[in-house]
């Protein structure tokens, strides 16, 4: 997965793509109305160009407005429609708890929230739905 975005920066955004199908965005700063626009802007040109497989990396990022988060769940909203298949990857409880407010609010089965880049990895490779998956963990730690 490479390294973490800078968190002393104000806002940046990377697009990395590894596969014409999947892209890798990275997020370091501060997320509010604004930045999240440019965060959706970003991630926009990279559906219409035909990515499938989406992973927001938002472990540099180091607060989340009320704004952001809005802009995060319209972003979230893009991508269902697109149909692409989404994994976030958080560094923090706060911002796990906050991507899955996000997810939820979506009701998106494709999109899920991980704290280590090899689970996202598996995650945007597989076919299976959140549903499924949570099954499949309950089973196995039962």
């Amino acid at each position: 997965m490479g390294d973490v975005p800078d968190p002393s920066v104000s806002f940046e955004v990377k697009v990395l793509s590894p596969s014409p199908t999947r892209v890798v965005v990275r997020v370091a700063g501060v997320l509010d109305e604004h930045t999240g626009a440019e965060l959706s802007e970003k991630v926009g040109a990279q559906l219409e160009r035909g990515v499938t497989h989406v992973l927001l990396d938002l472990r540099g990022l180091t607060d989340c407005k009320i704004l952001g988060r809005q802009a995060l769940r319209q972003l979230q909203g893009t991508l269902l429609e697109a149909g692409a298949r989404t994994a976030y990857l958080t560094g923090s409880p706060r911002m796990r708890g906050m991507t899955l407010m996000v997810i939820n609010g979506s009701k998106d089965p494709y999109a899920a929230t991980f704290v280590n880049p090899p689970e996202a990895d598996d995650w945007l490779e597989s076919e299976v739905d959140r549903r499924a998956r949570n099954v499949a963990f309950t089973e196995k730690n039962a």
